[in-house]
């Protein structure tokens, strides 16, 4: 990922890419391999968001991952932090409301 740190554009390909064969693995039940697809994904958006958060595709990019690896975190030890990264994605706000 590092050979194009400085081309947003392939980063955000590389970004998109990663979230669609994670959620295609998990549809094939390799369940491990798609976090991990969706994990790389939500870095990859995460440094680009953060770098550029003025660009919404960056924004949505992460607002999707931060869902998909939330989406992973569905045992009952794992809840809290499933919530946590589904709340760190873009304008969520910092409480949780229950309702």
């Amino acid at each position: 990922m590092d050979a194009h740190a400085g081309v947003p554009e392939y980063r955000s390909g590389l970004g998109l890419s990663l979230l669609e064969i994670g959620l295609s693995l998990r549809a094939q039940g390799q369940v491990a391999r798609a976090e991990r697809a969706c994990q790389k994904a939500h870095e990859v958006f995460t440094r680009l968001a953060t770098e550029n958060p003025r660009v919404t595709e960056y924004q949505s990019g992460l607002a999707r991952s931060s869902i998909a690896v939330a989406s992973f975190k569905t045992g009952p030890d794992q809840l809290e932090e499933g919530v946590c990264n589904w709340a760190r994605g873009p304008g969520s706000s910092s409480t949780i409301s229950s309702e």
